[in-house]
């Protein structure tokens, strides 16, 4: 009876063993460790080179556009082709464009030309100016001194009232012409940015619009815009 349990029991044993080693999952293959690198796992991207036939499609897309209407004269680039920013892709042509960019170009040259002998003409009226002021200061000097003397003559009974009132009168309508002149010449000083601010304005904004036109015809010259590749 015995040895009949022990029997059963061994064969229960048998069972469970068989029950268990029946339910594990099977085991990862063994490595050795000389072909391994042991490292401590990071979060991040991982890369995976994967070889197939396929087509590549760009993650982004910049589509170059033509900034003014025209027509395209040449195509200088290709698909697949390594571009930078300012590498031109198109060359393209708008005659009433260019015809504008010229008119625009006359008128400021006109206008910088206007503006240069207004320089001139104020400059040349300010030297008269001034030349006209340095002769009557002399001639008023001298007739001053001339009255001056003979206002000592006349004290000394040398001379005639008559001829003293010439000379004084001499010598106060030269003063007075001098004042004269000198309020016209610092009166010409002052306004003579003003005279010129109009003429200025009118070629900085004609300066302002051949810019403009020179560079909407620049753009005919359609540049990538960024570096890439084009597709």
């Amino acid at each position: 009876m015995r040895r009949a349990a022990y029997g059963v029991v061994a064969l229960t044993a048998i069972l469970l063993i068989t029950v268990g080693v029946s339910r594990l999952k099977p085991a990862a293959p063994p490595v050795e460790r000389g072909t391994i690198w042991p490292y401590t796992v990071q979060r991040g991207a991982m890369i995976r080179n994967v070889r197939g036939t396929g087509r590549l499609v760009p993650l982004d897309i910049n589509w170059v556009a033509a900034p003014a209407a025209g027509r395209i004269d040449r195509v200088l680039l290709r698909p697949g082709v390594r571009v930078e920013e300012n590498t031109v892709v198109v060359e393209m042509s708008n005659p009433v464009l260019t015809q504008e960019v010229t008119g625009a170009e006359l008128e400021l040259k006109g206008a910088e030309a206007r503006l240069a002998k207004a320089r001139a003409d104020l400059t040349s009226a300010l030297l008269t100016l001034e030349a006209i002021v340095a002769d009557v200061s002399a001639r008023y000097e001298h007739a001053k001194a001339q009255a001056d003397g003979y206002t000592r003559l006349h004290k000394d009974n040398l001379v005639s009232d008559n001829e003293l009132l010439q000379y004084t009168s001499t010598a106060k309508g030269l003063g007075a012409q001098l004042e004269a002149e000198r309020k016209r010449l610092k009166i010409t000083e002052q306004t003579a940015p003003d005279q010129l601010a109009e003429q200025q304005s009118e070629v900085n904004r004609l300066r302002t619009v051949y810019v403009l036109k020179r560079e909407q015809l620049d753009d005919l010259r359609v540049r990538a815009g960024v570096p890439g590749v084009l597709t």
